[in-house]
């Protein structure tokens, strides 16, 4: 079964909560690594999200300009 598109307000919430299992310092070695990865791939996947609205708002200018 596919994976349901995450939004943005819930990547951003993984995201944060990731960050704070890493300023907390207390996982170990072996979970950190994995957690961190996620947290890379969750990144790219909101940059890109993030990416296509910016795009989507730069159009919707150039069309309301003209």
């Amino acid at each position: 079964m596919p994976k349901k598109d995450l939004s943005l307000d819930a990547g951003l919430a993984k995201l944060e909560e990731l960050v704070k299992e890493f300023e907390s310092e207390k996982l170990d070695l072996e979970k950190a690594i994995p957690r961190f990865k996620e947290g890379v791939e969750l990144g790219r996947k909101l940059k890109l999200k993030l990416d296509k609205l910016e795009n989507e708002i730069k159009e919707l200018r150039l069309d309301s300009a003209s």
